[in-house]
């Protein structure tokens, strides 16, 4: 008879991994933006401020998309956990 083992608690540690790691990142850009503004101040005016303006908001909505993502990832993920260990219950309770 064949067995299949999944590794539960692994999958879980990679995706809590990759959540603390998105949010990591997106924390670590939030703290360089805001060392770039106490840097410069209200002085940082102009062509050169608006476009890193327009940079960093651009980079921050696609750091929270690939957050979101992750998340909706963990939830899937999670969910078809919870499917395959049920069915494996099945199976062993019918037998």
């Amino acid at each position: 008879m064949d067995t299949m083992f999944y590794q539960y608690e692994q999958i879980e540690e990679a995706l809590a991994a990759m959540k603390r790691s998105a949010q990591a990142l997106q924390d670590e850009t939030s703290q360089l933006r805001s060392a770039v503004q106490q840097l410069f101040g209200a002085d940082f005016v102009g062509a050169s401020a608006e476009q890193y303006n327009t940079t960093a908001n651009e980079l921050q909505q696609q750091l929270q998309a690939k957050n979101q993502y992750i998340d909706d990832l963990h939830r899937q993920v999670m969910d078809s956990m919870q499917r395959m260990q049920a069915s494996d219950r099945a199976g062993v309770n019918a037998f």
